[in-house]
């Protein structure tokens, strides 16, 4: 019932910055052909590459952040501390979730049904 009409996006933070995952693998996939979210116009076109300067035009109505390993601890602190992610309608509605687990990263059945019961538990509370 919440992800009906809903658009999600997803962020991973590595050692080279800040990237979306894209709808047509991993746990992308799963959000947008499992789960039924929308896929937000910013992911669906163009680069993977996220900047801050991009981040205003994100149309998601969930978004998920994925640390790959910790590596990426700069870029999430980048982010996540900048005045444009606090102001996004996502952040102020409570509807960012900091997701952790390989399975996010990967493919095949068990991850895809981790990343489902990961869902199904964040957006419930």
């Amino acid at each position: 019932p919440h992800i009906q009409g809903k658009k999600a996006a997803i962020i991973r933070f590595n050692g080279r910055g800040m990237f979306f995952i894209k709808y047509d693998f991993f746990s992308g996939y799963v959000l947008t052909n499992e789960l039924g979210f929308l896929p937000s116009q910013v992911v669906s076109g163009g680069d993977i590459h996220l900047s801050l300067e991009s981040l205003p035009d994100l149309d998601a109505d969930y978004i998920f952040l994925i640390n790959d390993a910790g590596t990426g601890d700069a870029f999430e602190k980048e982010l996540t501390e900048s005045p444009v992610w606090k102001s996004m309608q996502a952040v102020k509605n409570g509807r960012t979730f900091k997701v952790e687990g390989d399975h996010w990263l990967s493919g095949g059945l068990i991850a895809h049904r981790k990343v489902i019961d990961d869902v199904k538990g964040l957006i419930a509370k």
